[in-house]
């Protein structure tokens, strides 16, 4: 029904996309409306207008965007985006939106079911794409396309694209021509992830689990390059993953040749240890999670994945503190910088002094 009156808009007839639809049932607190500098509405709340507002300034563009509460099972967007749990049905002219959203508003539903029709390409988050199609409704903001979705479950989907949820990995794919242009006519075999190993197509480990390998896999195809990798899940103090990035919570100490990597990962191996204690030496310019860089040097195990170089990092604590470059960590502001030679060339012999916020 939403999608009609879109339609019906864009054409000049029946009720405008000015026209903000009543809710059908509340999904949350309902607050009152407000006005705020710039195009981005605070949480909890979604766009309804736009227009000129020097009090707001250059910074925001002497523009202020109207926001309401979001609730109901319905309601009508500036832009081309749906709140958090909302999907786009369509879109039209909106002038009370301007020019800051393109004189354009979307009609979104709150998600329910076990499947739904959104505009565009994306599904909206806890269902997967079946196919696409055309759908004028969804207007030129969309490309005059829509995509059926369907709730993700099960051990094993189907989904349009390349692209498997989360906690699922591709294991083939293939020409599905209900798919449509919008995925290239492809659709990719997704399974959950299940046990200690598993292979996946393309070079990306799903999450929780880091390569150890990788060669042709015809069933894969174009879409992945005929190529497979294999994973592992990621535990213990110290693994070996293919290419140059280490898990998350972990840190690179070495790298080398490798030709079980393949080509797909410059025939290259990473040596990776688990982050512990108040200070550790990383290859390359990068420290991990929770830690900031105090020096760098050459170090040649980490080999030239990493340019022969390594940095020396610290745990992030205290009132203040000294890092190498130009940015502080997450919950520290920059009070000042100077030249720091124990920062080295990668660094640009530069260290900058950090408060806390």
């Amino acid at each position: 029904m939403i999608a009609s009156l879109a339609l019906l808009s864009v054409l000049g007839c029946g009720p405008s996309l000015d026209e903000e639809p009543e809710p059908e049932q509340a999904l949350g607190t309902v607050d009152s409306a407000l006005t705020t500098c710039g195009t981005s509405c605070p949480n909890g709340y979604y766009a309804t207008g736009s227009g000129p507002n020097y009090a707001c300034g250059n910074a925001f563009g002497n523009t202020a965007t109207s926001c309401n509460p979001i609730t109901g099972a319905s309601l009508a967007a500036c832009g081309t985006y749906c709140p958090n749990g909302y999907y786009a049905t369509g879109s039209g002219s909106n002038s009370a939106c301007g020019t800051a959203f393109g004189n354009t508003a979307t009609s979104c539903k709150a998600t329910s079911g076990s499947s739904l029709t959104a505009c565009g390409t994306y599904c909206p988050n806890g269902y997967y794409a079946t196919g696409s199609g055309s759908n004028y409704a969804c207007g030129t903001a969309f490309g005059n396309t829509a995509t059926s979705c369907k709730t993700i479950e099960g051990a094993s989907l189907t989904t349009c694209g390349k692209y498997c949820p989360l906690e699922y990995y591709a294991s083939s794919s293939g020409f599905n021509y209900a798919c449509g242009d919008a995925f290239g006519n492809t659709a990719t075999a997704c399974k959950a992830t299940s046990g200690s190993s598993l292979t996946t197509c393309g070079t990306y480990c799903p999450n929780g689990y880091y390569a150890t390998g990788s060669g042709s896999n015809s069933a894969c195809g174009t879409a992945f390059g005929n190529t497979a990798t294999s994973c592992k899940t990621i535990e213990g103090a110290s693994l070996t993953t293919c290419g140059t990035y280490c898990p998350l919570e972990y840190y690179a100490s070495s790298s080398g040749s490798n030709y079980a990597c393949g080509d797909a990962f410059g025939n290259t191996a990473t040596a990776c240890k688990a982050t512990s204690g108040s200070s550790l030496t990383t290859c390359g310019t990068y420290c991990p999670n929770g830690y900031y860089a105090t020096g760098s040097g050459s170090n040649y195990a980490c080999g030239t994945a990493f340019g022969s170089t390594a940095t020396a990092c610290k745990a992030i604590a205290g009132a203040s503190l000294t890092t190498c470059g130009t940015y502080c960590p997450n919950g520290y502001y920059a009070t000042s910088s100077g030249p720091n030679y124990s920062c080295g060339n990668a660094f640009g012999n530069t260290a900058t002094s950090c408060s806390q916020l």
